[in-house]
């Protein structure tokens, strides 16, 4: 999903994503694998500005309520003004027993649609290769789903830190 980072740019150092997993017994331990696309039209650019792969997963923010990945950066991610995507995807250890981590979604919208797509065309989607909405992608959830619930973790300015944006979650790609 899309996010808008302000005049003076920001650096990035984590997302807050509401994830679940198909056991639906928290937490979740799986590292994630994070992208970070520039916008080209609306939906993410080809090639990732920031990728972090393998980066933390903060269990803690588990309960049996509320489902946040709080995903640290391995890296920060310095962007500046201007529309970005992030993308999510976690690994799931050999051996761990069949878990499928999804990211929430909203029906809220903050910019663009959410986009989707799935190269190994698992799901049996038309977007196999190439980013497009979940609309165009017959993906949206029930319920009408606009978008991904997040939030960006970081500074802005040489801030102290804190959230930064949130997303389409009033609190993708």
């Amino acid at each position: 999903d899309d996010f808008v980072v302000g005049a003076g740019g920001w650096t990035v150092t984590g997302f807050n994503f509401l994830a679940f997993d198909n056991q639906f017994t928290p937490p979740m331990t799986e590292l994630a694998d994070v992208y970070v696309y520039p916008d080209d039209g609306g939906l993410p650019g080809a090639t990732p500005v920031c990728t972090s792969i393998g980066s933390t997963n903060n269990a803690s923010l588990y309960n049996q309520y509320t489902t946040l990945a709080g995903i640290t950066l391995n890296t920060p991610c310095d962007l500046s003004a201007g529309t970005y995507w992030v993308g999510v995807s976690f690994e799931i250890p050999t051996g761990a027993g069949f878990r499928f981590a999804y990211w929430g979604e909203t029906t809220n919208t903050n910019g663009n649609m959410g986009a989707f797509r799935n190269p190994g065309g698992g799901f049996g989607t038309p977007c196999t290769s190439n980013w497009g909405s979940l609309a165009a992608c017959g993906v949206a959830g029930s319920g009408g789903a606009q978008g991904f619930a997040f939030q960006v973790v970081g500074s802005s300015g040489g801030g102290t830190g804190g959230a930064l944006d949130a997303g389409d979650a009033g609190a993708g790609a």
